[in-house]
């Protein structure tokens, strides 16, 4: 959840929305593909813009990012953060997304290791990822 003016961001099942002081949903932002996963964040954007963040909690899921635009929902784009490749599932997956030097910068901690990705604000493009073990 994040307040945006009056109002608050929330994540639902199947995206992001805006909720006014009543309660009242002012827009929907709707993920490309719905899933069961239940965890993930939502930043703002030097200039207004959210981004949200998907991933699943228990398991190595990867993580999809989408940018809108915090006045209208409107999207701006939508990517995916590919998985370490494991074998397995384990629990405590954990991702978080900052801005870092011009480029937002996903770290997702998982059963698998750690892997850090940069994403290009304008696009959502990856500019680089790398691997921690």
């Amino acid at each position: 959840m994040l307040a945006v003016g009056d109002d608050l961001a929330i994540l639902a099942g199947s995206g992001l929305k805006r909720l006014n002081s009543d309660g009242k949903v002012m827009w929907t932002a709707l993920w490309d593909k719905v899933d069961s996963w239940q965890d993930g964040r939502i930043v703002r954007l030097r200039g207004g813009d959210l981004v949200a963040t998907r991933f699943g909690p228990i398991s190595d899921s990867g993580v999809h990012v989408m940018r809108v635009t915090a006045l209208d929902g409107a999207k701006r784009w939508q990517s995916y953060c590919q998985p370490l490749e494991v074998s397995h599932s384990k629990y405590r997956h954990r991702a978080e997304i900052t801005s870092d030097l011009g480029k937002l910068k996903l770290t997702s901690r998982g059963s698998a290791g750690t892997f850090i990705e940069w994403l290009d604000p304008q696009t959502g493009k990856q500019v680089r990822r790398t691997r921690e073990k």
